[in-house]
């Protein structure tokens, strides 16, 4: 949460709490009073209070109190308004001259919340104090402005560039990302990204958009002995047309590590990202792309040949492409094909979960993907009851809805018990399953393998609508 305050008597004025991994505000005891504010693109919401009182106040979701509004308040560069004219931007801010009394009775009519610097209260913001942060009244400079769109390029021989135009970007993504502001966007022309980068590449700014041209023509290469992004509390994160491979860790998230953000990633492909323990380790999650308490949208894209591989394991095993712990995931026109989560000897009591997928506690939404030939498996056993859950997704608690989508060839691969060649279900209420097709998933284990496609266990409203299951088996 951006501001947590638990018997706590709060006052709120002229504030912008914003992009932060969780409420706005989250207050339980005590009161709050809030004005002149704006609470906007925070991953779960704007204010969550019980004795409040909020007046003159932009949130994301409906406040009860006079002047409080809805309507984006069309943030730029970072958190300054939106007026209409200035550079790069198209249109005015609805949060200039829209709180409760002159700039002045606040003493911010020699504060700005413009790029240009004009003061509060100046013509042509009219009289009433604006919404949200007010920043010195000093100009953004053009170089800081202009670094809005950055470009990069890896045919360039070095970072000199300023990055401002094609023939001027610097050459490695670290170069960008170092140079960017809030709200930058990054175009990556068609190479290879891997000389000269500095792993991770984690952003210092937030609600960034990575776009490459086109998919598997720009590909971030990983060094293979460390994760290639990791994104923490930055807003919201976009990703486009990029390749992403050859990540390494050893312990979760090769590909890409988020926490407390709202990741887009569209028409983008992880592969051969490689999670591995080699010995006496307690839990490995996640090969390609690792999420914690995000809202999350996957469009169009690849997991491929993603493995999570353990040896000697004190512990268990959790999704071979994803694994998602909290907030949502709605994934769609995506394929996931051949990839494992693997312990391949010793270990005690070890278990494998999810091929491809592995979320607790979230919300899942997937339509129209394609789930093929993932799997899940311990190959041998360390004395206990090695299981293995869902070839390709293994879901615990929370809700799933599912549709339109193929699972084929999917395997649970259990030592001792299998469950779910295809679907693996716990507690997860809802679980709805429909319009797709489920054919040729099988599990196995020497003691007990059960559910070829689906194995639902402790579920609350479950559904099967308008899907075909057939030719799926035990072994």
């Amino acid at each position: 949460d951006g501001i947590q305050a638990p018997n706590a008597v709060l006052t709120i004025a002229n504030s912008t709490l914003a992009d932060n991994s969780g409420w706005g505000l989250n207050h339980s005891t005590g009161s709050v009073t809030v004005t002149d504010s704006i609470f906007w693109g925070n991953m779960l919401g704007g204010i969550i209070a019980t004795n409040k009182t909020i007046t003159y106040t932009t949130s994301q979701e409906t406040q009860p109190g006079a002047g409080n509004r809805t309507d984006d308040p069309l943030l730029v560069y970072g958190y300054y308004l939106s007026v209409a004219g200035l550079p790069g931007q198209t249109a005015t801010s609805p949060a200039i001259d829209a709180g409760d009394a002159p700039a002045s009775s606040s003493g911010l009519d020699t504060r700005s919340t413009r790029t240009d610097g004009t003061a509060d209260g100046t013509a042509p913001d009219g009289n009433l104090v604006n919404l949200g942060y007010h920043y010195a009244a000093t100009p953004l400079s053009p170089a800081t402005m202009s670094n809005l769109t950055l470009y990069v390029d890896a045919a360039m021989p070095n970072n000199d560039g300023d990055g401002l135009t094609p023939g001027t970007a610097v050459k490695t993504i670290s170069a960008a990302l170092a140079k960017a502001i809030d709200g930058s966007t990054l175009h990556i022309a068609t190479g290879v990204y891997n000389t000269g980068e500095t792993y991770p590449l984690s952003p210092r700014a937030a609600k960034l958009t990575l776009r490459g041209s086109p998919l598997n023509a720009t590909v971030v290469r990983g060094n293979s002995s460390t994760r290639v992004f990791d994104v923490r509390g930055k807003g919201s994160f976009r990703i486009e047309n990029l390749r992403i491979e050859n990540g390494y860790r050893t312990d979760l998230g090769a590909g890409l590590y988020g926490a407390g953000i709202v990741l887009t990633i569209t028409n983008c492909s992880f592969q051969n990202n490689y999670v591995q323990r080699p010995a006496h380790y307690t839990i490995l999650y996640g090969r390609a792309v690792y999420l914690t308490s995000c809202r999350t949208v996957i469009q169009d894209s690849l997991f491929s040949s993603n493995r999570l591989y353990g040896v000697n394991l004190v512990g268990n095993l959790y999704g071979g492409a994803l694994y998602v712990s909290g907030g949502s995931l709605a994934m769609s026109g995506t394929r996931a094909i051949g990839n494992y989560v693997d312990c391949a000897s010793g270990g005690y009591n070890y278990d494998s979960y999810g091929g491809c997928l592995y979320a607790t506690a979230a919300s899942l939404d997937l339509s129209n993907c394609v789930f093929q030939a993932n799997y899940a498996r311990n190959q041998t056993s360390g004395g206990g009851t090695e299981r293995s859950f869902g070839g390709a997704l293994a879901i615990n608690a929370g809700s799933a809805i599912v549709t339109g989508c193929l699972f084929t060839n999917n395997a649970s691969l259990g030592y001792c018990y299998g469950y779910g060649g295809a679907l693996y279900a716990n507690t997860v209420n809802p679980l709805r399953i429909a319009g797709c097709t489920q054919t040729c998933n099988y599990s196995s284990g020497t003691l007990a393998r059960q559910g070829g496609a689906d194995y639902v266990t402790g579920a609350g409203n479950t559904w099967l609508l308008s899907s075909s299951v057939h030719a799926n088996g035990v072994s």
